[in-house]
């Protein structure tokens, strides 16, 4: 792929994911087809800054961050125990931001992997 994709996408989303996996998506980039850019440009990714306002604002939000990542399982068991009588609540202030950045990053290498 051309390196002007690469660097505007990783202008675009460098905040949406973990700095250490950005090196790997560079990578994977350069042997990603030019043809197939635009399909990675439609993805959604999710934002880890809004999604830490809205853990911190919203008491409701705080088990459905795991179901809106995918984690179905724990997200009904924390709903259930209250959030395992808080310690989920209290560790998941502290990883939310990191969760979605891998989340981000998942959902880009299905992407890459699907072409």
């Amino acid at each position: 792929m051309d390196q002007s994709k690469i660097n505007l996408f990783i202008v675009q989303h460098s905040a949406k994911f973990s700095e250490s996996k950005l090196p790997l998506i560079i990578e994977q980039f350069k042997q990603f087809p030019d043809e197939s850019f635009p399909l990675i440009l439609a993805i959604e990714f999710k934002d880890p800054k809004k999604y830490k306002t809205k853990y911190f604002w919203a008491p409701g939000f705080c088990f459905v961050d795991r179901l809106a990542l995918g984690h179905i399982f724990t997200g009904l068991l924390k709903l259930f125990t209250f959030g395992g009588l808080l310690l989920w609540v209290i560790v998941d202030m502290f990883t939310i931001s990191s969760r979605v950045k891998n989340w981000n990053y998942l959902k880009l290498e299905k992407r890459m992997l699907c072409q």
